[in-house]
């Protein structure tokens, strides 16, 4: 999916891979990433309950999942559309 994007974004708008902007992209993923770590384990030790079935841990489960997901696509989008950038 990442490699798809890459490649939509180097075909269609090129000027949006600067190397700026793909430097702010991997700061972005990169800080989801961390975020999401950090959060775990803060947010993992004050809400923990027997069955791990209550709302707030059930809202921890899906921010982590989200932030690192997202984290991860952004890193792997930066990844890719660097590399074709630098074929072309």
């Amino acid at each position: 999916m990442a490699w798809i994007v890459a490649k939509t974004i180097i075909n269609k708008y090129p000027y949006f891979m600067t190397v700026k902007n793909r430097l702010i992209t991997a700061v972005i993923g990169t800080s989801l990433l961390l975020i999401a770590g950090v959060g775990r384990l803060g947010w993992g030790s004050s809400i923990v309950t027997m069955e791990g079935n209550t709302s707030p841990e059930e809202w921890n489960k899906w921010l982590f999942w989200m932030f690192s997901t997202l984290g991860t696509f952004l890193i792997f989008v930066e990844r890719f559309c660097t590399y074709l950038y630098n074929r072309m």
